[in-house]
């Protein structure tokens, strides 16, 4: 095998890697929230993934009703913070030549719902459905990409303390 075909395979694997490891990017915009936004890389393991727990039944209804009856404040102070940019920085396929990688950034439209508390009942942790996301401009027909939303409510504090925001995807064949 020719040397440098290896070298730039090795690099590629390494680049795929440290990307997809890479801890979230805690956006600096502020607009008098109380909840500290992250933007996750394109894939990357948003909070709780793989270890949500459901709690009894109507062990959280009131605080789940608050938390998605909020979710409309919450969504607009999203568009006003994250912008073509922001999502074209955690994306797998990058803002080129000044082109939206979104139709329309419109936090309000994607639905929330409750998924789960975390493994230590400390957090209740709610998200949106990836196919319900917003949808990205994509280099294929085939793929489908969504801007998606996860909020975690921290018990103890009685409050949301983070938003993330992310991209998920799938192939269809």
């Amino acid at each position: 095998m020719n040397f440098l075909f290896v070298f730039s395979k090795l690099i590629s694997l390494l680049s795929f890697s440290m990307f997809f490891n890479s801890a979230p990017i805690y956006c600096a915009t502020d607009l008098g929230q109380d909840w500290k936004l992250e933007l996750v890389p394109e894939m990357a393991p948003l909070a709780f993934d793989d270890e949500l727990q459901k709690p009894k039944e109507k062990e959280f209804d009131s605080i789940i009703l608050e938390v998605l009856k909020g979710w409309t404040k919450n969504a607009k102070m999203l568009g006003l913070m994250i912008s073509n940019d922001d999502i074209s920085n955690i994306s797998f396929q990058p803002l080129k030549n000044g082109t939206p990688i979104f139709k329309k950034l419109n936090f309000t439209a994607i639905p929330l719902k409750f998924l789960g508390k975390s493994k230590d009942s400390k957090y209740l942790v709610f998200g949106s459905e990836v196919e319900k996301g917003i949808p990205l401009v994509s280099k294929s027909p085939l793929i489908f990409r969504r801007v998606v939303v996860r909020e975690v409510f921290s018990l103890a504090k009685k409050k949301l303390v983070r938003v993330q925001v992310s991209i998920r995807g799938w192939v269809e064949e």
